[in-house]
């Protein structure tokens, strides 16, 4: 996961972030004990920051989402990833995991399955590349 998120900062690929997905991982870091345990504020503001420099915010809209997953409050992230031509949906979430076979595009992938796709390298560069070299081709998370 390091990797992944080292390279979306180098600028290996593009990061997309949907603002609802902002909102969800600031409510979801105050009501989950391992995450409170694990990160300090101060390092998840740095995070947010750092999210918010690098990334293309999709602003929220109002349009209806249509079901897809097995958890319905996922379906949005398919549908911001299709909104931004997004090639990939990088997660760990089993609900978005399972759609794989019936999605062609965007492909999701695990972070690990990512890395590997990008043939990303233990500094987060592409393997023979350095990282955010014009030959990487943008990629939409």
């Amino acid at each position: 996961m390091r990797r992944c998120v080292e390279a979306g900062f180098a600028g290996v690929f593009s990061l997309i972030v949907p603002h609802p997905l902002l909102t969800e991982l600031s409510r979801k870091v105050g009501e989950k004990p391992y995450l409170t345990a694990r990160y300090a504020p101060e390092d998840l503001a740095h995070l947010f920051f750092l999210i918010l420099k690098v990334g293309l915010v999709i602003p929220p809209f109002e349009e209806p989402v249509p079901s897809l997953s097995r958890d319905q409050q996922d379906d949005y992230l398919i549908a911001y990833a299709r909104i931004a031509d997004a090639d990939f949906v990088v997660t760990g979430d089993k609900d978005l995991l399972v759609l794989r076979s019936l999605i062609d595009r965007p492909v999701i992938l695990t972070p690990t399955a990512f890395v590997q796709e990008l043939h990303l390298d233990s500094s987060g560069g592409i393997l023979g590349r350095s990282a955010g070299s014009d030959e990487s081709g943008d990629e939409g998370v």
